[in-house]
C-alpha cells in the first residue's frame, strides 16, 4: 500500500464509490499488506499478465485477479481519483486510476476456474455478479473498515511478524511435515 498525503478532509471534492461486501475484504487486505506486493486493484497490464501467465507484469508470481469491477456508468476515466467507501458511505481509501477496461471474462472464469461452467460458484459470481468494467490503480487508505468481530484475532501481517519476533518464533510454518 502506498503512502499517502490524503485525509478525509482533503477527498470531500472528489467522487465518492460505495463498494460491495466482497470488494471490501479485498481493499481491507491491499491496506493492510495481506495482498503484498500489490498496493492497489490490478491495473489493465498486471490482470492480462495475471490471466494469462499467473504472473503480475514484472514477473512475480501473482494467482488470481484482485480488481475493482464497477458499472460501466460510473464517471471514472484515467488520471483521476474517487474515493472507495464502505456500503453506509464511510471513506476508506482513494483510488487513483491507472485503468479502465471491459475484461473478457469467459477466458478470467477459464483461467482463474479452469471452467466457464456456470455451477461452479466463482464462474457464476464472475459472470452474473461482477460489474462488466474494471478500474485499476494504486489504492490510499484512510481508514480501515469498522470491525466488530473477533477484534481480539485481527492482526495486519506486520502486527503477526512483530508478535513472532516478540515471542522469539523463528518458524512459523514448516514445509517439512515434521511435527
Amino acid at each position: 500500500m502506498e503512502e499517502t498525503a490524503y485525509t478525509i478532509e482533503s477527498t470531500l471534492s472528489l467522487p465518492r464509490f460505495n463498494i460491495k461486501d466482497r470488494q471490501l475484504y479485498d481493499l481491507e487486505l491491499l491496506m493492510v499488506g495481506g495482498f503484498a506486493p500489490l498496493t492497489g486493484f490490478l491495473n489493465e497490464k498486471d490482470y492480462d499478465s495475471v490471466v494469462t501467465d499467473m504472473r503480475l507484469a514484472d514477473g512475480a508470481l501473482w494467482p488470481m485477479p484482485i480488481v475493482l469491477d464497477v458499472p460501466d456508468s460510473m464517471d471514472a476515466t484515467v488520471g483521476e481519483q474517487v474515493v472507495l467507501c464502505d456500503p453506509y458511505g464511510n471513506p476508506l481509501a482513494v483510488l487513483e486510476i491507472e485503468s479502465r477496461w471491459q475484461p473478457d471474462k469467459r477466458k478470467e472464469a477459464q483461467a482463474v476456474y479452469g471452467t466457464t461452467d456456470m455451477e461452479h460458484p466463482g464462474v457464476r459470481y464472475l459472470m452474473n455478479q461482477m460489474h462488466d468494467m474494471y478500474l485499476g490503480g494504486a489504492v490510499y487508505q484512510l481508514q480501515l473498515p469498522d470491525r466488530h468481530d473477533f477484534r481480539s484475532l485481527r492482526y495486519t501481517p506486520a502486527e503477526l511478524k512483530a508478535e513472532f519476533t516478540k515471542r522469539g518464533w523463528n518458524e512459523v510454518v514448516s514445509g517439512s511435515g515434521d511435527s
